[in-house]
This record gives C-alpha cells, sequence and structure tokens, in this order.
C-alpha cells in the first residue's frame, strides 16, 4: 500500500502533467485571411533553369548553375534568414 507521502507524489505528478498538456493547448481559429488560398504546388521531378539568379545568405548574388557539378547534392529552399 502506498504511503501518504507517495499519494501525495503522485497527486502532485498528476497536476503537473495536467497543468502542462494544458499550457500546451492552443485554440484553432483557421488560417488568417492573408493565408486563404496560399498553398504548396509540388513539382517533383521538375527542372529549373541553371541561368536563374539568387541571393545567398551572406547576400552575394550567385547563378545557380554555380551550384551544380560539384558532386554534392543540391538542395533549394526559399526561406528566410533574418527579416
Amino acid at each position: 500500500m502506498c504511503s501518504l507521502a507517495c499519494r501525495r507524489a503522485w497527486v502532485w505528478t498528476a497536476v503537473f502533467c495536467a497543468a502542462a498538456t494544458a499550457a500546451h493547448a492552443q485554440i484553432n481559429r483557421g488560417l488568417p485571411e492573408e493565408l486563404q488560398g496560399v498553398g504548396v504546388d509540388e513539382k517533383l521531378d521538375a527542372q529549373l533553369p541553371l541561368d536563374l539568379w539568387f541571393t545567398d545568405s551572406d547576400g552575394k548574388r550567385v547563378q545557380l548553375r554555380e551550384f551544380f557539378g560539384r558532386r554534392r547534392p543540391v538542395m533549394l529552399t526559399f526561406n528566410y534568414f533574418r527579416c
């Protein structure tokens, strides 16, 4: 049988778990109006023209072809490093 201290420990553990679960709960209000209709169109196996220009993480303009032919895979992601 569990002692009083053991029961208190179980009660506090249950309270902590319930509070932690509630802290992570969020209300789903749907997408903001600005994001309605925004999505991702996958173009698997599609090829990009290698003469496209981009700005790298150092702010330097680079042509896409500069990244190919180095015997390494190329992963192109469109994201911000800072605002």
